[in-house]
């Protein structure tokens, strides 16, 4: 029983350390581009380099829209999808074994809705 806790542990260290080096590594761009523009008011952080064109800003942009926001919105929406298919399958499955079964599987059976009832909604 150790062993087991430990490696899952051990899986879940070295998840999070893979984690952080993705984001070190897809950080750098930023690190290298940011500089202070000197403007005759106050100096202003400019986080793109103007040496590097306006595709370079427009190319950020996009990744971050893909990466941030398109993509976690696609995974999510598809497991929500298969969470709330299996739900719904299992409630059929369920209506069907009613007859046979006591208040047990009906209060299964509501359980059930409830938890779809709430991926539904969000």
């Amino acid at each position: 029983m150790l062993t087991r806790r430990s490696g899952s542990v051990r899986k879940t260290v070295c998840v999070a350390i893979v984690i952080w080096i993705v984001s070190l590594m897809l950080a750098i761009p930023d690190i290298v581009s940011a500089h202070v523009d000197t403007r005759p008011v106050m100096p202003v952080c400019n986080p793109y380099h103007a040496d590097w064109g306006e595709w370079y800003e427009k190319f950020r942009t996009m990744f971050r829209f893909v990466v941030l926001f398109a993509c976690p919105l696609i995974v999510i929406t598809v497991f929500y999808s298969v969470i709330a298919f299996k739900l719904l399958c299992q409630s059929h499955e369920t209506t069907v074994n009613t007859a046979t079964g006591g208040y047990a599987v009906l209060r299964q059976m509501k359980s059930r809705r409830k938890v779809q009832a709430s991926i539904n909604i969000s």
